[in-house]
């Protein structure tokens, strides 16, 4: 089996969605309490006071940031679990005799963490927008406001200066990013692949001071950075290459996944 097979991939998908299905249900259920609990609490339901759309609509507005910041960390954390039932022997010896290429079997993985878990997260969102509603409805005497109206109002605003592609680049560098940490930290990897996120950008900071400093001192030169190494078709190929060269080195990562750890990298 070396060639990418559709079908065969689509019962790996099934399987994978039946191994987490615990997983699954959980996301959806996370996001649809606490999206329904936290906009029900930012309309002030202590009043029992008539308010009207608008004042409902600026009171989640004024405070749906920290729900964008919310839906982003737990993005991130999902991410880096992307292979947590494969801890034990058992799991790993099943993953490794399944009929079907590890391709298949590592894109799975990919699809779950990047497309499943926001879709589940965004139905979340929905039935926590239609509870919040009507509870909002019964307290403020028929007042009520669209979650789900204020994010299209954002990211209509959002978007203007930051194109589809840009913001399909950060979102895949992101999730790549944490998904090569899952593969290489078991405990905790979404804390790690930040603690490694936090190192390697002091040491880009201070690589960059030190040159500086060396120029200013020892030269006549000025340290200067193109615009275009971040923007335009310079900026768009070092991100598809760093995103690639992170989802090839979990991928090798994956297919040297051992039945007996005995990695020194066990943390």
């Amino acid at each position: 089996m070396k060639k990418f097979d559709i079908n065969r991939f689509l019962q790996v998908m099934k399987r994978l969605a039946m191994v987490r299905q615990r997983a699954i249900k959980q996301v959806f259920l996370v996001f649809a309490s606490s999206f329904l609990v936290y906009g029900i609490m930012v309309c002030n339901p202590f009043t029992w006071t008539a308010r009207t759309n608008g004042e409902l609509t600026t009171a989640l507005a004024a405070n749906f940031s920290a729900m964008i910041v919310a839906s982003a960390i737990a993005f991130m954390v999902y991410s880096s679990y992307v292979i947590s039932d494969l801890k034990d022997r058992q799991s790993r010896i099943s993953e490794s005799m399944l009929p079907a290429t590890n391709l298949e079997k590592f894109l799975a993985r990919i699809l779950l963490v990047l497309v499943v878990f926001p879709m589940l997260a965004f139905a979340g969102f929905l039935t926590a927008d239609i509870g919040q509603q009507a509870v909002s409805m019964l307290i403020h005497s028929g007042g009520r406001a669209s979650m789900l109206g204020i994010m299209t109002q954002v990211d209509s605003q959002s978007f203007e200066g930051h194109p589809i592609l840009f913001t399909s680049e950060l979102v895949l560098l992101v999730n790549s990013f944490f998904v090569l940490n899952g593969m290489l930290f078991r405990k905790a990897p979404w804390l790690k692949a930040i603690i490694v996120l936090i190192i390697i950008g002091l040491l880009m900071a201070a690589g960059v001071s030190a040159l500086a400093y060396m120029l200013e001192v020892h030269t006549t030169y000025e340290l200067y950075i193109p615009k275009q190494l971040s923007d335009g078709v310079i900026g768009d190929l070092l991100n598809w290459a760093l995103i690639l060269l992170m989802y090839w080195g979990a991928y090798k990562l994956y297919t040297r996944l051992q039945v007996i750890n005995n990695r020194w990298i066990n943390i």
